[in-house]
């Protein structure tokens, strides 16, 4: 190889590193990083986000907008299968897959505000996420048993 080659080549491995190294760091300032919106902030989940966890503040976890914004904005279609919703300060699953968590006992082993699957709310604490938000499949107020 001539000099002027070997120039050349140099020249172009230093432009292809220099792309690499672009590329690379573009992806990872664009990486989408946790979910968060008035009063809640993604907190976790399984499965790469096929369930996220939700940390809800708590003075919004009576109000209704804030478990259908966080759905809204986590769950496009096809993305979630279930969401957690926890207060802040509760203990809130860790992040892994669905067969350990349902393995380990699912929800059973956590006090969820709400859980949301298949478009309703499977779940609602009446007390901590309020009765004026509830689901009418969550029977709270006077039309619980």
């Amino acid at each position: 190889m001539t000099r002027s080659h070997l120039e050349l080549d140099h020249k172009l491995m230093n432009w292809q590193r220099s792309f690499f190294t672009f590329m690379f760091c573009l992806s990872a300032c664009n990486a989408p990083g946790p979910l968060a919106g008035s009063g809640w902030r993604q907190a976790g989940g399984l499965d790469g986000d096929m369930i996220p966890f939700v940390e809800v503040s708590p003075d919004k976890a009576k109000d209704g907008a804030t478990y259908r914004e966080a759905i809204n904005r986590l769950c496009g279609p096809g993305h979630c299968v279930q969401v957690g919703f926890f207060l802040a300060g509760d203990s809130i699953p860790p992040s892994g897959t669905r067969g350990d968590f349902f393995r380990a006992g699912g929800w059973g082993n956590y006090k969820p505000l709400a859980v949301y699957m298949g478009g309703e709310f499977t779940k609602w604490d009446c007390e901590r996420a309020g009765e004026v938000a509830a689901p009418m499949s969550a029977l709270c107020g006077g039309s619980a048993p």
